[in-house]
């Protein structure tokens, strides 16, 4: 269709997003939101709602949020209005405003709602995933608990969420309890967001062999935000000989992109071996590495 110079329509970009989500293709994902940007489709409620899910599902719990246009506390605003008129809010309704108050931290409300509504899992992931979003780590792992007492059965987008707030918290021994029952308790497969998050998580804490026995053992193949994240944490703690190691997977999978050169650079000389930093400057400068600019999948040629 692309290579026919046709241009896709509200129709075309659900259905290339709800595909796109299944397979947790976050990069073509991003490349259907500029089109939609660049087409006036990105308000469309379908296209939205499209955008919304992919990023859930891979964890970007931000860029989801700003999806919707972060306007939370309108969409409270509304509902209470709803309410004084005497409309019964629906399940979509109920998920939408859970959401907001997840995304203001706003627990009594939350709390106010699930009293005045069967919760479902959509709504209690929604609260789960808003806290965590915002940092409220204790009220996500609560409302996670209480999730679990009503008898609600988690899926893997609230356990993103749940594993998210852990990272967010420092929460390394949480988190691999949560990682542990999402594959013994309710025999949810792990995906990428799953490891990306644990890896996040004990990166962040130090624990580097860990966290690459993690990568090394996965049955997915890690992509460049794993091992980014890997990457990141051998940066931190200045571990040159496995900051090495993953340099060759990053090189491998992005074999253009100069950001691993610059960290790697960085971890040679946070150990003072500057001969190492002079080696790897000169591999950028006589491949003469750039980042290459971003470009929109509708321009993209075949």
């Amino acid at each position: 269709m692309s290579r026919a110079d046709v241009l896709p329509d509200s129709y075309t970009l659900p259905i290339i997003l709800k595909a796109v989500c299944q397979f947790f293709a976050v990069e073509m994902g991003r490349q259907l939101h500029s089109v939609a940007i660049r087409l006036g489709l990105v308000s469309n409620e379908f296209c939205e709602s499209g955008l919304i899910c992919l990023y859930s599902k891979v964890g970007e719990f931000e860029t989801a949020r700003l999806s919707q246009g972060g306007r939370a506390k309108e969409a409270i605003a509304t509902f209470i209005e709803l309410k004084r008129w005497g409309f019964e809010p629906d399940g979509i309704t109920m998920v939408s405003v859970t959401s907001a108050c997840g995304s203001l931290g706003d627990l009594g409300l939350a709390l106010q709602l699930h009293r005045m509504s069967q919760c479902n899992v959509s709504s209690w992931t929604s609260m789960i995933v808003g806290f965590a979003m915002n940092g409220h780590v204790n009220e996500a792992l609560e409302c996670f608990h209480c999730m679990r007492e009503a008898g609600v059965r988690p899926n893997h987008v609230t356990f993103v969420g749940v594993l998210s707030a852990c990272v967010h918290g420092g929460k390394v021994r949480e988190g691999k309890h949560f990682f542990d029952m999402m594959k013994n308790v309710y025999r949810i497969t792990p995906q990428l967001p799953h490891y990306g998050c644990m890896v996040d998580l004990l990166g962040r804490a130090g624990l580097l062999d860990e966290a690459r026995e993690m990568v090394e053992r996965m049955p997915l193949k890690a992509n460049v935000v794993i091992w980014g994240c890997l990457m990141g944490a051998c940066e931190k703690f200045g571990n040159v000989k496995i900051g090495e190691s993953v340099a060759k997977h990053l090189q491998e999978l992005e074999p253009w992109n100069d950001g691993v050169f610059v960290v790697l650079s960085n971890i040679y000389a946070s150990r003072g071996q500057w001969e190492e930093v002079e080696r790897v400057r000169g591999i950028m400068t006589n491949k003469k590495l750039a980042k290459v600019p971003g470009y929109s999948l509708a321009t993209n040629s075949y």
